[in-house]
């Protein structure tokens, strides 16, 4: 289980832990080469969650053991779990890839799996109260990014808070999927 620095606050409420399951790929006849797969669904998020998710993923992992496969694709990994479960599936096919790259962690060869270059994504600032978000946006745009996700779900905070520097090309609205 992880632990959260701060209360994660969602439109579903806080999160203080996440509960996370590796799967290993590992070949008895390559013994120093392991396949890692992360299944994190979030409590109240992912529709995989609840207190049902440990005993489905021991239950595929019988399953799975029981084929004695030899070789296994990402595609191949993605036809054995279905869409309902989502973290579980994403853990077997990471770990699939994990273990064609020789078990390194490095999924993909590239500049950014070697350190040497950042993805150009959006900053994530979690819901709060305004000071809090506040400081978070202040340090997102201070760090370059262009683009800022507000966690701010049924909140009535935004209008009021202030959050919004008083320069640049912000607020920059963006519909919701969901209006």
């Amino acid at each position: 289980m992880l632990r959260f620095n701060f209360p994660a606050r969602t439109s579903r409420g806080a999160l203080t832990e996440h509960h996370a399951y590796y799967l290993r790929l590992t070949d008895s006849a390559q013994p120093g080469r392991v396949g890692v797969g992360e299944a994190a669904p979030l409590a109240g998020l992912s529709p995989d969650y609840g207190p049902e998710t440990e005993a489905q993923i021991a239950e595929f992992c019988r399953m799975f053991n029981a084929q004695h496969l030899a070789e296994i694709s990402p595609e191949a990994a993605l036809q054995m779990v279905g869409p309902e479960l989502p973290a579980l599936r994403f853990a077997l096919e990471t770990a699939v890839l994990d273990w064609q790259q020789g078990g390194h962690r490095q999924l993909y060869d590239t500049a950014f799996s070697q350190g040497q270059a950042g993805i150009p994504i959006n900053g994530l600032v979690w819901m709060g109260d305004a000071a809090f978000m506040r400081e978070q946006i202040q340090k997102k745009l201070a760090d370059g990014y262009s683009c800022l996700k507000l966690k701010i779900g049924a909140s009535t905070l935004l209008p009021s808070c202030g959050c919004w520097p008083k320069s640049g090309p912000w607020p920059r609205p963006v519909s919701s999927p969901c209006a």
